[in-house]
């Protein structure tokens, strides 16, 4: 039944996509480019439709298999709440919707959810039995459902980023949950993860459609409701870490957005360009090479929470110490090629100022990080573009501002003999 489900709900989403981005740009609901924004013309929105559409096929078709025994009260909550979302969802995407308001309605589809019954009671100590919340319980379930639909959001960045996240949380939720089949916990999940790879068809690089807030707010909000189930269930004492490890990636990101800003002393919900699919970008990596990376590293995680949840605690510690180790060293040396790629350009910058060229060390090493322009092959462009004579200064926003173009343009600059092979 499992397979039926993800492929009606996959099957679905992939053939209303179309008529979900026409739609959007007759009704001229998208996005224009800007200083925050990666694409550089306006690109339709509204993806979620499409998303929801999907994972609605695959829940019907459960319905029509299991009947409604499967549907219960928390169940409807669920439905209720995502409903909420891709409203809220909607409204953000045509018209525009600051925080407050956001966070309002995000409350009240938490709150309804915990109100049918789905709720985190009871946490697995890690070192033996279990801490009953009581009624910290209620407060504790909505600000899970509030921020990992608010995690969900922020890594929405890139091309295909958070409906191939969504896609990879849910078949790790799946897989956790499949032991226990009289939960809507399996249904929910496949259906979603089909419907999340059916977009994917038109949302990869170069996407023609993007989710929106239509499909990210949903999309996080299900997923922190199904994840919120994995708490309660599970043999071992490390369970309580399962979901949370499951939905890593973009927690760690809105946990890293949080410092970066509290330590600058900046609003929490002022958006800037330091996300990890940004400072990815910022070394050099394309859009396709950033998701591909950041794939890799949710489904590293997926597979860690999936054997988290068959280990001993004391082998699940030895693995959550290796697997922050790992994540510490990536993150190290992530910030040590963003500290030396600044420095070159910095001297480029100054040379500039001075009237000289850089040196071949510099360029070798601009050379080593070089990708093509989004959207444009090798073989449609040629490596040193001529500008014209008459055209203004480059500034350095134009210099460093996408990925690929700093060693083109200083090329460009330089004399032929002095040009690197």
């Amino acid at each position: 039944m499992y397979l039926i489900i993800f492929i009606a709900a996959a099957a679905t989403t992939w053939l209303l996509t179309p008529f979900v981005r026409r739609a959007a740009m007759r009704l001229g609901v998208v996005d224009r480019p800007g200083e925050r924004k990666i694409h550089a013309s306006s690109m339709p929105l509204l993806g979620g439709l499409a998303v929801a559409a999907g994972f609605a096929a695959g829940c019907a078709i459960a319905f029509t298999y299991a009947g409604p025994r499967e549907f219960d009260s928390p169940f409807l909550g669920l439905i209720a709440g995502a409903g909420i979302m891709l409203l809220l969802g909607i409204y953000d995407d045509r018209f525009g919707a600051d925080a407050k308001l956001k966070l309002s309605v995000q409350t009240l589809a938490a709150t309804l959810v915990v109100a049918s019954g789905s709720r985190i009671g009871i946490l697995t100590n890690p070192f033996g039995g279990h801490w009953d919340l009581g009624a910290f319980s209620v407060p504790i379930s909505i600000l899970w459902i509030v921020g990992v639909t608010n995690a969900l959001n922020l890594v929405d960045g890139l091309d295909g980023l958070a409906a191939g996240i969504g896609a990879i949380v849910s078949l790790t939720l799946f897989a956790v949950a499949i032991p226990d089949p009289v939960s809507f916990v399996p249904v929910a999940a496949i259906a979603l993860a089909g419907s999340c790879l059916g977009f994917l068809r038109y949302n990869f690089p170069p996407a023609r459609i993007f989710l929106g807030d239509t499909g990210s707010l949903p999309l996080g909000f299900v997923i922190a409701v199904i994840g919120m189930q994995g708490f309660l269930k599970g043999a071992t004492a490390l369970t309580l870490l399962v979901p949370l490890i499951a939905i890593g990636l973009p927690v760690i990101d809105t946990c890293l957005a949080i410092l970066r800003r509290s330590s600058r002393r900046t609003h929490l919900f002022k958006a800037d360009r330091e996300h990890l699919h940004h400072r990815l970008l910022k070394i050099g990596l394309s859009q396709r090479q950033a998701v591909a990376v950041l794939y890799w590293v949710s489904i590293f995680l997926g597979l860690t929470a999936l054997c988290l949840r068959e280990l001993t605690p004391q082998k699940g510690l030895l693995l959550l110490a290796v697997a922050c180790v790992a994540g510490g060293l990536l993150f190290k040396a992530l910030r040590y090629v963003e500290g030396r790629l600044a420095l070159v350009y910095a001297r480029i910058r100054l040379l500039a100022e001075e009237g000289g060229v850089p040196g071949h060390e510099d360029l070798v090493l601009l050379d080593a990080f070089h990708t093509e322009d989004a959207g444009t092959s090798g073989a449609d462009r040629p490596l040193v573009e001529e500008e014209d004579e008459r055209s203004p200064p480059v500034g350095i926003p134009e210099l460093f501002g996408r990925p690929g173009t700093p060693r083109r343009i200083i090329e460009s600059k330089l004399p032929h003999r002095l040009r690197t092979p």
